[in-house]
């Protein structure tokens, strides 16, 4: 993953992060006031929460096993060239790249 997709990434996640906890202090505060019941508490900060948290991507192990996964990921991470059409090549096209790239991008592997 380049770093401006790393970068990226971090920003929204942190961004996400401080929103939940700043909607979350100011619920807690008009709780604190009797201005909300727990129950209507507890559906905002659902509602919230189901809102910015990041949702996970079903990635396809497109019929491969998770031990060829990890295999895939230990000579992508070991090897110094850059992208993943390569890797397909040398899988002899078992996977193509670009779902090589999502359980890279996935599972955030990284080079040595």
């Amino acid at each position: 993953m380049s770093d401006i997709s790393t970068n990226r990434h971090v920003l929204a996640r942190e961004t996400a992060r401080t929103l939940a906890l700043s909607v979350e202090g100011a619920l807690m505060q008009r709780l604190a006031e009797g201005d909300v019941d727990v129950e209507r508490l507890k559906t905002s900060l659902l509602a919230v929460a189901s809102g910015i948290a990041p949702t996970r991507r079903r990635l396809i192990n497109c019929g491969m096993s998770k031990e060829f996964w990890q295999e895939v990921r230990r000579r992508w991470e070991a090897d110094p060239r850059d992208g993943y059409a390569w890797l397909s090549k040398e899988l002899n096209g078992k996977v193509s790249n670009t779902a090589i790239r999502k359980h890279a991008i996935e599972e955030g592997w990284a080079k040595a």
